[in-house]
């Protein structure tokens, strides 16, 4: 190995050290309707019209955090389009 790739190498071990973790920030439907202060039954009737319930949760959301429905949990909006 030579000099310039040990160095390519280490830097990117220092780069993989720094990074982030991304966190998990799903939540299941019980999960959600508790932080919502609603029940999951009118998460359910709300989930499969996908404007209506991130425009719904995001009312409802203390931080006012638009939520969506994907591969059955629930993730904020953002999160959910990487």
């Amino acid at each position: 190995m030579s000099l310039r790739d040990k160095a390519e190498s280490l830097r990117q071990s220092a780069e993989l050290k720094e990074a982030p973790e991304v966190e998990d920030k799903s939540l299941s439907q019980r999960e959600l309707a508790k932080r919502l202060k609603t029940d999951s039954r009118q998460l359910q009737k709300r989930r499969d019209d996908a404007a209506n319930l991130a425009q719904w949760t995001k009312a409802k959301d203390p931080d006012g955090i638009a939520w969506v429905f994907k591969a059955e949990k629930y993730f904020p909006l953002d999160e959910a389009q990487r």
